[in-house]
């Protein structure tokens, strides 16, 4: 596998507007959509927080035990994805779990999904810089957003127009409503015989090393690496490994986490 440095927006405007390029594919999350420094895990239990400040209207549920069940739920979800046992996350699936364990009633699925949902959108922000290339390129041939993600496309286009309205009719392609994968190749495979063009001709960018640069190239596709910043990136390995012991001092997470 041939080492990938990560690309200028200036060198990526030129590749994605050669002439061999017949179609562009974007990942969404932080790559044209920034997200805040901060762990899955502790995204989780902010989450949650949001959560039981919806359902404390009608219902009563701390926020500790909606974490506390999330982390379960999440990591179980996960575990059948990469086991085989099931293609894909789903958010749908999650909430229904969540309510379930915390003993909720079914009308309480809209109000778990939508808190998360509404703190998504509060929790990043537009990569302007490369929304406005986005848009350049869109005027010479097809854009599609592609993102390994468990909310489903919906969700999705309503983080758009909120951040990125000029985007958010643009084709997006999500991995929990096609049961396929980045990270697996599977959705590159869908997205060429979606496209209709050959593998070589469309060109896919991300920040993800392995899901958006070395399984898009295992496809067939040109794969450019943006990713964010390496303080950012160091900063968010630190801030994971201290919310990690910290939650398996608290019993929550096992040791494997």
């Amino acid at each position: 596998m041939p080492e990938y440095k990560a690309t200028s927006l200036k060198d990526l405007r030129r590749d994605a507007l050669s002439d061999s390029i017949q179609a562009v594919s974007f990942d969404l999350f932080d790559t044209l959509l920034l997200r805040r420094c901060q762990p899955e895990l502790s995204r989780l239990g902010d989450i949650a927080a949001a959560q039981a400040k919806a359902l404390s209207i009608s219902f009563v549920i701390k926020a500790e035990a909606l974490y506390k069940a999330r982390l379960r739920i999440q990591k179980d979800a996960f575990e059948r994805v990469q086991h085989g046992k099931s293609a894909e996350v789903t958010h749908a699936e999650m909430i229904r779990s969540l309510r379930r364990q915390c003993n909720l009633p079914p009308e309480a699925d809209h109000i778990l999904a939508k808190a998360e949902i509404e703190w998504e959108c509060r929790a990043v922000k537009a990569n302007r810089e490369l929304a406005t290339l986005c848009t350049d390129i869109m005027a010479h041939k097809p854009v599609i957003l592609t993102s390994d993600m468990y909310l489903p496309e919906k969700a999705l286009r309503t983080i758009l127009q909120q951040q990125i309205p000029r985007l958010a009719s643009l084709p997006l392609v999500v991995s929990a409503d096609r049961a396929a994968t980045k990270r697996s190749g599977k959705l590159f495979h869908w997205l060429i015989k979606h496209l209709g063009v050959p593998s070589s001709a469309i060109l896919h960018t991300g920040d993800n090393m392995h899901s958006d640069v070395r399984m898009a190239a295992m496809a067939g596709l040109e794969a450019r690496w943006l990713p964010r910043s390496h303080m950012y990136r160091a900063t968010l390995a630190l801030r994971d490994t201290w919310t990690r012991k910290r939650l398996r001092q608290r019993g929550w997470i096992g040791r494997i986490n």
